[in-house]
């Protein structure tokens, strides 16, 4: 077995500087697009164009979560029977840029008008549930065609182009809104921008090599493809996961991640409130402060051999904590900018070894299965983890500074719950 698993690594390896090109590749032309429609600042300028409720506004990271989370089960059941992964992975992919150019026909023809808003929510959850159906392909692809000595090192590359991409998106963006009123054809031209970013990047997947074939018994039949089909695949999936204690501990390791990515959405207010913070040093400097720990993680891990999974999910959880501490015990520009870097750095490490660790757990050269559910099992989390917050600091919103510092020793707690069902997690 240990032969086998040797000559699998040589043949891998034969591929990584292709494999490694080509996902590099796609995420470097989809991170242009992502500070668009992920973590967009346009988004919200766009509603607040169209007259949207703080309500409509704030729902839009819910419904991002929760498009994410629904669909990926449909695409992983559909890549059960496909031998030919690369072909799903790029046809998933478009459909997030036939559904952006459809809007940007729509806004042209229609315009801004009183059903503006409902339209834009309908599109949204449509967006978000289509790159839904991406992640676990996705996922399980980018880890499937690296041995796993060389597999953190490929990610990481991929990760470091992706937040470059993203930093010069975030640039032109600025540029494009600084120039140029948010009207119906400026909204339609920079979606099918996009659209375009998005389904031109992903034909660089054909650049990959995925060796081999998986193995015929793990192949269903087309005859499977029916509802009874699917039903009984989810039930088979949902046993799987529920009896497999390592990867319902590490899902729960997870909570540092949800905890990490809601100090970063109440940071910068916590910066102009109590830490002397203009709004542009607020709007770029953190924002840039946090790209440069993205960037460094990724670039460290990338031209050295990495301390392994389960030593870089310490790493992660012990700077995001030392992040949150610091933003806790001090509120001057210096320390906020500093514990920016650090939960830049931490949330990059997370998204590199999530994958590799996953399909580790999952025990299965076909892990799309754990790629779907996974959302779907720390959804409760990722939902309620910013709402509890944004109900902490409206309470003690007459207690000045200790307010933030409430809210941030609430995220640190559910770091802290993180380092115990990490301990319990048998990771390599």
């Amino acid at each position: 077995m240990k032969q086998r698993q040797v000559e699998a690594d040589k043949e891998l390896d034969k591929y990584f500087i292709p494999n490694t090109a080509g996902i590099s590749l796609v995420e470097f032309f989809w991170g242009f697009g992502l500070p668009l429609v992920m973590e967009s600042v346009f988004i919200q300028v766009l509603l607040h164009t169209l007259g949207a409720s703080g309500l409509v506004i704030g729902s839009i990271p819910s419904i991002l979560f929760f498009g994410l989370a629904v669909t990926g089960i449909f695409s992983s059941y559909f890549a059960s029977f496909k031998n030919d992964r690369r072909r799903l992975l790029i046809i998933t992919h478009l459909i997030p840029s036939v559904i952006m150019f459809f809007y940007s026909f729509i806004l042209l023809i229609t315009g801004f008008g009183t059903g503006s808003v409902p339209i834009f929510l309908a599109f949204y959850t449509l967006l978000c549930t289509a790159v839904g159906l991406i992640l676990p392909v996705w996922q399980d692809y980018t880890v499937a065609i690296f041995s796993r000595a060389k597999v953190l090192k490929a990610l990481s590359m991929m990760r470091f182009l992706q937040t470059l991409g993203k930093l010069i998106g975030t640039f032109l963006l600025a540029m494009v809104l600084k120039r140029m009123e948010v009207t119906s054809l400026s909204t339609a031209l920079v979606f099918a921008a996009c659209a375009l970013l998005f389904g031109g990047a992903s034909f660089f997947f054909l650049l990959t090599r995925e060796p081999g074939t998986r193995e015929a018994g793990s192949i269903k039949s087309l005859e499977t493809v029916s509802g009874a089909g699917f039903f009984k695949y989810l039930k088979e999936t949902l046993q799987d996961i529920l009896t497999n204690r390592n990867f319902l501990y590490y899902m729960g390791s997870e909570l540092e991640f949800f905890a990490v990515i809601s100090a970063l959405s109440f940071y910068a207010a916590y910066g102009l409130d109590f830490a002397g913070f203009s709004p542009a040093l607020a709007a770029g400097g953190l924002v840039a402060v946090n790209i440069a720990g993205q960037l460094t993680a990724n670039f460290i891990l990338g031209i050295k051999k990495g301390p392994g999974l389960r030593r870089s999910a310490w790493i992660s959880k012990g700077v995001s904590l030392t992040g949150i501490l610091i933003l806790i015990l001090w509120h001057g520009i210096p320390s906020v900018m500093i514990a920016g870097f650090l939960l830049g750095y931490s949330r990059a490490i997370r998204a590199m070894i999530f994958s590799p660790a996953v399909k580790q757990l999952a025990g299965h050269k076909d892990a799309t299965g754990f790629f779907a559910l996974a959302p779907l099992i720390t959804l409760p989390a990722a939902g309620l983890i910013p709402l509890i917050a944004g109900v902490i600091l409206d309470a003690s919103s007459g207690f000045g500074i200790l307010s933030y510092r409430l809210l941030f020793g609430f995220f640190g707690l559910f770091i802290i719950i993180s380092f115990f069902m990490l301990k319990k997690t048998e990771l390599e």
